[in-house]
């Protein structure tokens, strides 16, 4: 079958689209809101998100996509994270999964889903909201889930949606904290036992699947791409400091990807490009439909505001075609 989605009919009972990106890890996303709903602790939130995903590991990011209501408000998991500037994920597991379930209903503003579902709670030790929160203690986490990370937001990246979900809302953040059980961790291995954990994950439709079975296979190749692989930022930062000794010195190198937003690699990212007609320059200004990182931008491509340190970059989003992005707590 063959079908064009918003164009043509697929001419099946359910949309086959989301059960054929299978299977999605879930964000259990907890927040607390900027303001306390009553005298005590500021209100928590806690939801799970099928669209989720980590998306690098040196240092880690993750992200969320959380879909407007139909009656066009966004969800409560994003507001509280822009605005308070912090977040935390949870690992959705099997023992979990009625809770997890429970906390999906959309509830009123203010609703405490931690108490909804009977949840016991442990607290964040780093996370520092960035704008005033009444006898803030920590955001909330789920104390029995297996692992748990601490996160500052980044940024948001807004996708245009159909009525009546309206835009869609991608939140991106930084991981800074890693709790892990120590029972689902293998002492003769040293990894997470992932079959301990029983993670769920969706799988289209109301359907979902645990994991309790795994296999390993090693990617041929250079060592440094199984060190990706693995998430090791420790092997990473071996084979960069290795691989700039062989070369004499570290190296510095700035790509332009051609079409769409430019690709930045190497030690820093203090370079301006040009536009697509011509050759990207260093320490000017940009021409016309060009992107900046760490400077402004003219023509209409969008903005890329970032400071970069390491290697790694402030850079929030490049919008090019289509809606605009929103970064930062003010949206």
């Amino acid at each position: 079958m063959f079908y064009q989605p918003g164009t043509t009919d697929h001419n099946l009972p359910f949309d086959p689209f989301k059960a054929c990106v299978v299977p999605r890890p879930i964000g259990w996303i907890s927040t607390v809101s900027a303001t306390n709903q009553s005298n005590s602790e500021p209100t928590a939130n806690l939801a799970p998100y099928s669209e989720f995903q980590n998306l690098t590991f040196d240092p880690p990011y993750v992200m969320f996509s959380a879909n407007q209501t139909p009656e066009n408000i966004r969800k409560d998991s994003v507001v509280n994270a822009e605005s308070t500037g912090i977040f935390c994920w949870q690992l959705a597991t099997y023992p979990l999964r009625e809770a997890v379930n429970v906390t999906s209903e959309q509830v009123p503003y203010g609703v405490d889903e931690f108490e909804r579902a009977k949840l016991e709670r442990t607290y964040s030790q780093l996370l520092s909201p960035k704008c005033p929160v009444p006898n803030f203690r920590g955001v909330p986490m789920v104390k029995d889930s297996p692992v748990r990370f601490e996160c500052e937001y980044h940024s948001t990246i807004r996708l245009p949606g159909n009525p009546p979900m309206g835009t869609v809302d991608i939140v991106i953040g930084k991981v800074i904290g890693v709790y892990i059980a120590d029972e689902v961790i293998n002492t003769q291995t040293g990894k997470v036992d992932v079959a301990k954990t029983e993670p769920i994950a969706r799988c289209g439709y109301y359907d979902y699947a645990v994991v309790r079975e795994c296999f390993e296979m090693k990617m041929p190749g250079a060592e440094i791409m199984r060190a990706g692989l693995e998430g090791s930022s420790k092997k990473n930062k071996e084979a960069n400091v290795k691989n700039g000794e062989e070369k004499g010195a570290a190296t510095e190198e700035h790509h332009w990807s051609g079409h769409g937003a430019p690709s930045t690699f190497g030690a820093d990212v203090d370079a301006y490009y040009d536009s697509w007609n011509s050759a990207a320059q260093r320490n000017g200004n940009s021409r016309q439909g060009s992107t900046q990182i760490n400077g402004n931008a003219a023509g209409t491509n969008g903005v890329v505001n970032g400071e970069g340190s390491n290697g790694a970059s402030g850079e929030a989003h490049w919008s090019g075609r289509g809606a605009p992005s929103t970064f930062g707590a003010t949206g």
